[in-house]
């Protein structure tokens, strides 16, 4: 398994505002939880029109902070049982109520983005939960580090075919791990990080 590499201090916000972008004209989207979708999320409480499903109470928390009380997205929690581990609702109430919407797109971060395995997480739980959002999903977003790229953790979520677009970031030229993702995604940005 390759070492990991460092993370620049503004990489997860450098991916998150890039992946903020492609959701511009999106009415229903789908939030995973984790740090580079909490970043992601201060980005989407702007746009006006928009219907977030999430498992994530801190990504809603987030959501619900916007300035333009008007604007500010409808947020749906999906139930669940309460994970103190990561703030999160998991479990088949979850799923189900996730099943049951059509999102347009959904947004994912990770621990692990690799071929064949595809985008993976460290929690089983996480995974079943994030395993319901790619099937309710007309499109899927996968956000990840450097560190992230080339690696895999427990719980696949999105095999390689199931994930529509991949957004990372990196200090000068991808690593050999991230131009591996690249390739086989079938959008991708890569934010350089030396760009100003």
């Amino acid at each position: 398994m390759p070492a990991p590499v460092p993370a620049h201090p503004s990489e997860q916000e450098a991916i998150a505002a890039a992946a903020a972008r492609t959701a511009q004209g999106q009415r229903i989207i789908g939030l995973s939880g984790g740090p580079t979708i909490h970043k992601l999320a201060v980005h989407l409480r702007e746009l006006p029109g928009l219907t977030v499903v999430t498992n994530s109470l801190l990504t809603a928390s987030v959501l619900g902070r916007s300035s333009r009380s008007r604007e500010r997205p409808t947020v749906i929690l999906t139930g669940g049982y309460h994970s103190v581990r990561d703030d999160m609702l998991h479990g088949p109430i979850s799923a189900m109520v996730i099943r049951s919407m059509r999102l347009e797109l959904a947004f994912f971060d990770c621990s692990g983005l690799q071929g064949p395995h595809g985008a993976s997480t460290d929690s089983l739980a996480d995974g079943e939960t994030r395993r319901a959002l790619v099937q309710s999903a007309a499109r899927t977003c996968v956000l990840a580090t450097a560190a992230q790229c080339g690696r895999t953790s427990l719980s696949a979520f999105a095999a390689p075919d199931e994930i529509d677009c991949v957004v990372t970031a990196a200090v000068g030229a991808p690593t050999e791990a991230q131009r591996t993702v690249l390739r086989w995604a079938r959008e991708s940005v890569c934010v350089d990080l030396t760009a100003d």
